[in-house]
């Protein structure tokens, strides 16, 4: 198998503005109604990107979308060279909209030596990172990838989650794994704020054994314990014990609980991997990336070259589209492969 080598940087927003001095080849941005999806623009350096693709899904009336969306336009005109903006009418068109931004890159990267992809992560859903991880990987043998992750500001949101409802499950694009449906199924749960899909998609499936990655420490202090009391019912119904300062107590010794640092892409990824070196003869591995964007992406690395790994994705009725500000705190991870 090959080695996927991570590098990461962390950075105190305090210290901006950084101004990586790497030239990228192309970047992917994504307009959103969080503002820590603009950091970027304290990242880049003038012309530090030859092409520059801007992914903008209709938000309709959202003003936060439309107020950010000049302040995109306006930063890449000065970032890249050349730029593009793909609008999508239809955010849950996953596979048609990942197409098209995949088919954007392949234009402009195979007719020019540069092959670095820079990509901010920070403002988009999960699933549109993880599957577009992947299909980089497959577009170049030796891909050289640099991703962004701001930390948000998510105290003052109390309880309230990021996605509302669910429509169905699916796997997300790239990572289909190769289900053999006579083995009983592992389910490596990676939690976030959305207790109510956790929840739903354990009952819908009833995995026979589980495995929890809960962010701790999270982006700020206590957001871990936000995650369990989220997710308080999920973790109860697989047997864990949660006292009222929402520790966990003990299990029922068919579940597994790891705490993994919010921003620690490496150790999600080693730790699905050591699950699955374990039990890939005895079960089907399944991964459900509910939490932070860090997390998941360990996940799809992890999943990268393991292709009987799956990850299921729940698909919500809507997003929601706030305003999280940035935190104390961003991420830039490079990735190589080791040939």
């Amino acid at each position: 198998m090959d080695k996927i080598i991570i590098s990461s940087n962390e950075y105190d927003v305090a210290n901006l503005p950084i101004q990586e001095s790497k030239h990228y080849g192309i970047g992917v941005f994504f307009n959103s109604s969080e503002s820590r999806a603009l950091v970027y623009r304290s990242v880049l350096q003038q012309h530090s990107l030859s092409y520059a693709i801007l992914v903008d899904f209709n938000g309709g009336t959202n003003e936060n979308k439309k107020i950010n969306l000049v302040s995109n336009l306006t930063a890449l005109e000065g970032i890249a060279d050349e730029r593009t903006v793909l609008d999508f009418a239809d955010i849950f068109s996953y596979q048609q909209n990942l197409d098209k931004i995949v088919i954007s890159i392949k234009n402009y990267l195979t007719n020019v030596n540069n092959k670095s992809v820079f990509i901010d992560i920070s403002g988009v859903p999960l699933i549109y990172s993880v599957a577009l991880l992947k299909f980089l990987f497959r577009l170049f043998p030796i891909p050289d990838i640099s991703i962004l992750n701001a930390s948000g500001r998510y105290i003052q949101r109390g309880e309230e989650q990021f996605a509302d409802g669910e429509q169905y499950d699916m796997y997300i694009p790239g990572f289909y794994g190769a289900p053999d449906h006579t083995l009983p199924q592992h389910y490596i749960f990676l939690l976030g704020y959305d207790g109510e899909r956790s929840l739903n998609i354990y009952l819908d499936n009833l995995p026979e054994r589980i495995s929890v990655i809960v962010p701790s420490p999270g982006y700020d202090i206590g957001n871990d314990k936000n995650t369990i009391n989220n997710n308080r019912e999920f973790l109860r119904e697989i047997g864990f014990d949660i006292n009222e300062y929402s520790e966990i107590e003990n299990n029922n010794g068919y579940s597994n609980l790891y705490y993994i640092d919010i921003s620690d892409i490496e150790s999600v990824k080693e730790r699905i991997e050591s699950i699955y070196d374990e039990d890939k003869d005895k079960y089907e591995i399944r991964l459900v990336p509910l939490g932070p964007k860090p997390h998941a992406i360990g996940a799809a690395l992890a999943a990268v070259f393991n292709n009987n790994i799956s990850i299921m994705y729940q698909v919500p009725r809507k997003y929601y589209m706030s305003e999280v500000p940035v935190g104390d705190k961003i991420w830039l991870y490079d990735f190589m492969v080791e040939e």
